[in-house]
Order: C-alpha cells, then sequence, then structure tokens
C-alpha cells in the first residue's frame, strides 16, 4: 500500500523526472494507460532494456483501482509489447 505521499503532485513530478531521465539514457520507456475519455488511469513502463543479440525487457505497470475490469491494462500490455518489438525490428 502506498503512502498518501506518493500521490500528491511533487511526488508525482519526482518520479516522472526519474523517469524520464531513464529515458534519455535508454534505460526504460515510461508510458501512460488511458481511458476511453483520455483521462489516465495507469502507467507502464518497460524497463531493464537489453538491446543487444538476445534483446529482453520488463514491463511493469498499474491501473487505479476504480478503472480495474475495463480491459486497460490488457490492452496496454498489447500496445506495449507492439512498441517494444517495433522498436526491435528497426535495430
Amino acid at each position: 500500500m502506498r503512502g498518501d505521499e506518493f500521490f500528491t503532485i511533487a511526488k508525482q513530478a519526482e518520479i516522472t523526472g526519474a523517469a524520464l531521465s531513464a529515458r534519455a539514457g535508454g534505460a526504460m520507456v515510461p508510458l501512460a494507460i488511458v481511458n476511453s475519455a483520455g483521462s489516465i488511469a495507469g502507467r507502464l513502463k518497460i524497463n531493464g532494456i537489453v538491446p543487444r543479440a538476445f534483446p529482453s525487457a520488463a514491463l511493469s505497470y498499474w491501473v487505479a483501482k476504480d478503472k480495474n475490469g475495463q480491459g486497460l491494462a490488457t490492452a496496454a500490455v498489447a500496445d506495449a509489447v507492439e512498441l517494444a518489438t517495433g522498436c526491435r525490428a528497426r535495430h
């Protein structure tokens, strides 16, 4: 369970800044999970990216409790896999 600080604007700005720095270094791809109304429902990240002879990565995500059961994570994971394999094909 996350403490109240996690949900503050300051903490989210800190987390987002760290994610963008990791992306700039090629170590992670941070993504947002959005619902059909365009609201952020969660986050997904592809991290531990190893683009060499045997490419690999890890994927993690979370979806807001009130957005569970809507297929958002399923669709987001499918999109992330497509994005990752498409990037790999270009290298």
